[in-house]
């Protein structure tokens, strides 16, 4: 897909921006795996206030992730229902995907870990370090440390539990969740 003007288009945008928040994913998560539920519903089992899943939920609709529809009960009127849009479950299908090892990616690691005998992983992390923390013995990982690692993986697509291993003390807010 290209990207014209140097910009992602607007409805990338706005989907990005609309999952940054944790109360988001977590609605969205929930309606992805559960179904279409009612208001009520989802701020029972999410246990969050009615005012706030009101906020979350039209900022997920304006984002085109969720949508809103009505059935028609006889003894109780109509009743609202809240569901993942088709925009939605795509989203979250491809970013679940990029996540996921490729199989042909994590077989050619392994092959370089056995031909050079040492692990490919610690070799980009030496590299990210510099050559004066070459000689220490213990290498300490923080956040400025793993962060061009990660970039190494999500550029190659490999996200493997060694990455998962490491805990980044300071969390790094991208640029484009801003509110």
């Amino acid at each position: 897909m290209k990207v014209d003007k140097n910009e992602l288009p607007l409805l990338v945008k706005n989907s990005i921006k609309a999952i940054c928040d944790e109360n988001r994913q977590k609605i969205l998560i929930f309606l992805n795996n559960n179904g279409s539920k009612s208001f009520i519903e989802i701020s029972k089992k999410l246990k969050m206030p009615k005012n706030t899943l009101s906020h979350h939920i039209k900022k997920l609709m304006l984002s085109g992730l969720l949508y809103n529809h009505y059935v028609r009960n006889e003894f109780t009127g109509k009743y609202s229902f809240y569901e993942v849009s088709k925009l939605g479950k795509r989203f979250l299908e491809s970013l679940l995907n990029f996540m996921k090892p490729h199989k042909q990616v994590k077989k050619d690691i392994i092959s370089l870990d056995t031909e050079k005998g040492f692990d490919v992983f610690d070799e980009v992390m030496l590299k990210t370090m510099g050559e004066e923390r070459r000689s220490d013995s213990i290498i300490s990982v923080s956040a400025s440390n793993i962060l061009p690692t990660l970039a190494f993986t999500a550029e190659t697509g490999v996200l493997d539990e060694r990455s998962k291993s490491f805990s980044i003390q300071k969390t790094v807010e991208p640029l484009w969740c801003g509110e």
